[in-house]
């Protein structure tokens, strides 16, 4: 049976976990371009008035930057050569710019600044280039526009003063404090337009699925990197946590044979890639190596800057995809520990202040392997922790109880459906803490067992949700949720035209779940989602996002304009709600409501935050914590920091 692995850090070794800690002074300053610099639109370029940027130097070198709302799908840095001194900021900045998976063109920033303390002033020249689309038709027509500009760039060192996360907030898992996607926070603004943008991470964090390259056009991967899969940050004691994996760079490149003719007009991948820069070409040859790195990277929630981070070769397949149907692993920070799942399952245990690898289960042998069913997913994002013991469904179709010091097994329960078998969550249940399993591909078994023990309490075979083409429940991420002793679940509604589920309640007792409610039917997309706060449950659907009454399933509202799509999201954060309403297809937005006496009110326009973009695919969205007033957005280059605090519009 497999056994847990101690780990030590040894980069030496290509198969053990090592950590880098980040040491160095860490600065972000913020400047305003003006005239910004040109900006593609979809049929033309146009000048802005001005443009905010920030540059972040690690010991006076550039780490990063951050061209807000630049209007391109994708960026790439090209050369990065400015330094920052206690006199000057100069130098130079060469941005690679894509529209969509197409080569637009660049940008080329030289800056030339004098500083006087923390204020910054002098000039950018600004030197652009891009092929501009005549019109719609096929084949399209282009000319190449040159701008040459002088603009006049002002700015400051950030202080990040006013900026610091409590450490009394906290989202230690995917879908927060709770597991109800609800937390707690000062009052927000009114108006997602009034968000502050605070930081962009000093570390780079590859796309998501919805951004992803695939193998039905690998060649994308020149513009948007490769895929890392969709984990979400968490948030614990001021440390936002991100975990994602790369290729590993040392890894077989297996191109399969219908590659050339279908995708490269009978090229070799030399020559189709003849005129491509250095570092597309690297992107497309890490795309078809068959094993990745797993990554965790710890980041100051105050400034953005890494602490430090830890790898895992080898540890997962690397999955290049953008249609991944499954769940995807997020890290449990507690304990004084980050837990993290990657996407098969494979549980790595670190440090959470270090970084320090500690043990991993089960012992790593070989990198998985896709079969003919697909890639092997996990069933949970987040393992569940009680007490000292760690509560996970193991690769190898067992629920497993791990000591959270060595992760040896305390106990195991076989499951009888392993592949769509997941936990709800740990339930206290006569002064004892249980926890309640999914069993099956259509649901058809919930198990409540003793958390110490692992003892059957009761197992009722008689649960169904249903499915109807390839909508089922329990399969996807928040479908079932625990709040006290309630579980709230859905249920396909069979033959239903358009699909469509019920929510049903249900109380949770020593002898089985009693069921209390069941809900209108509710149409859906592809997946259903929910969240609940303030005694109410929130199901978001095409038509609407429902209000439904926790105590007895009766509909008390709906969220106006919030016609849900694909893989959507729902945050609460006290008495406002943000929605995503999009969560597959690869660009952000948000919705913002806050409940009234007599229902709920939309606040302002959706918003789409001015940071390079990126979703999950189906089943599991990306979940963008709002945290002691703070939003956090997995980007699609990094991790992006919003003040959505009442009073904190200016920049400090």
């Amino acid at each position: 049976a497999p056994t847990a692995a101690r780990c030590q850090a040894d980069p030496s070794s290509e198969g053990r976990a090592s950590t880098i800690q980040l040491v160095g002074d860490y600065r972000v300053v913020s400047l305003t371009l003006t005239p910004g610099p040109p900006r593609l639109l979809e049929k033309g370029i146009a000048l802005r008035e001005s443009q905010p940027l920030q540059l972040a130097f690690r010991d006076g070198k550039l780490v990063n930057y951050w061209l807000e709302s630049s209007g391109w799908t994708f960026e790439r840095t090209r050369e990065a050569r400015c330094e920052l001194d206690e006199a000057s900021l100069t130098g130079r900045l060469r941005i690679a710019v894509y529209s969509r998976a197409t080569p637009a063109g660049w940008v080329d920033l030289s800056f030339d600044l004098q500083r006087t303390g923390s204020e910054f002033s002098g000039t950018c020249q600004i030197n652009a280039s891009f092929d501009t689309v005549h019109d719609t038709s096929f084949p399209q027509t282009k000319t190449t526009v040159t701008f040459p500009l002088k603009v006049r760039a002002s700015g400051q060192v950030l202080s990040f003063d006013s900026d610091a996360v409590s450490t009394d907030a906290n989202w230690p898992t995917l879908c927060g404090p709770r597991r109800t996607m609800e937390t707690e926070g000062p009052e927000l603004v009114d108006d997602l337009a009034e968000a502050r943008p605070v930081w962009r991470s000093e570390a780079s964090i590859p796309v998501s699925y919805g951004c992803a390259p695939d193998m039905r056009y690998a060649g994308n991967s020149r513009a948007s990197g490769t895929g890392g899969g969709s984990s979400s940050p968490v948030l614990v004691n001021g440390v936002i946590y991100q975990g994602f994996y790369r290729p590993h760079k040392s890894a077989t490149i297996a191109i399969p044979d219908w590659m050339s003719g279908n995708q490269w007009q009978g090229k070799t991948l030399d020559e189709f890639t003849a005129d491509w820069h250095p570092d597309e070409k690297r992107d497309l040859q890490d795309f078809f190596r068959v094993a990745a790195d797993d990554h965790l990277v710890a980041i100051d929630a105050r400034t953005g800057r890494t602490l430090w981070e830890t790898i895992w070769p080898r540890r997962s397949y690397n999955f290049q995809t953008h249609k991944h149907r499954g769940l995807f692993g997020v890290p449990l920070v507690a304990a004084g520990k980050v837990f993290y799942p990657n996407l098969h399952g494979h549980l790595m245990v670190m440090d959470a202040t270090t970084g320090q690898p500690l043990w991993e289960f089960p012992e790593f042998k070989n990198t998985p392997k896709p079969h003919a069913g697909g890639v092997p997913a996990t069933q949970n994002p987040s393992p569940f922790l009680v007490g000292d013991t760690l509560i996970w469904n193991a690769p190898d179709s067992r629920l497993v109880a791990l000591s959270i010091d060595d992760g040896s097994i305390r106990w195991t329960d076989d499951l009888d459906s392993p592949r769509y078998s997941r936990i709800l969550g740990v339930v206290g249940l006569n002064d004892e803490p249980a926890v309640l399993t999914l069993t099956g591909w259509l649901g058809e078994e919930v198990a409540l067992l003793n958390a110490k023990t692992g003892g059957t309490v009761w197992r009722q075979k008689e649960f169904t949700v249903g499915q109807q083409g390839r909508h089922k429940i329990g399969a996807t991420l928040n479908d079932a949720m625990l709040h006290g002793d309630q579980l709230v679940t859905m249920r396909i509604v069979q033959d239903a035209n358009p699909p469509a589920a019920v929510a049903l309640g249900w109380r949770i007792t020593a002898k089985g779940l009693k069921q209390l409610w069941e809900s209108d039917p509710i149409v859906l997309d592809e997946t259903p989602n929910m969240a609940i706060g303030g005694n109410v449950l929130y199901v978001a659907g095409r038509q609407f996002v429902r209000c439904i009454d926790l105590e007895t399933g009766k509909q008390i509202g709906n969220l106006p304009e919030a016609k849900a799509g694909s893989n959507p999201c729902i945050l609460i954060a006290g008495n406002k709600l943000i929605v995503s309403p999009e969560g597959q297809h690869g660009s952000q937005s948000f919705l913002f409501y806050q409940r009234m006496d007599d229902g709920w009110m939309q606040l302002g326009q959706p918003w789409s935050p001015p940071n390079a973009s990126t979703t999950a695919y189906n089943t599991q969205p990306l979940v963008h914590p709002v945290i002691d007033g703070r939003l956090f957005v997995r980007g699609g280059n990094g991790i992006y920091c919003y003040d959505l605090r009442k009073g904190t519009k200016e920049s400090n």
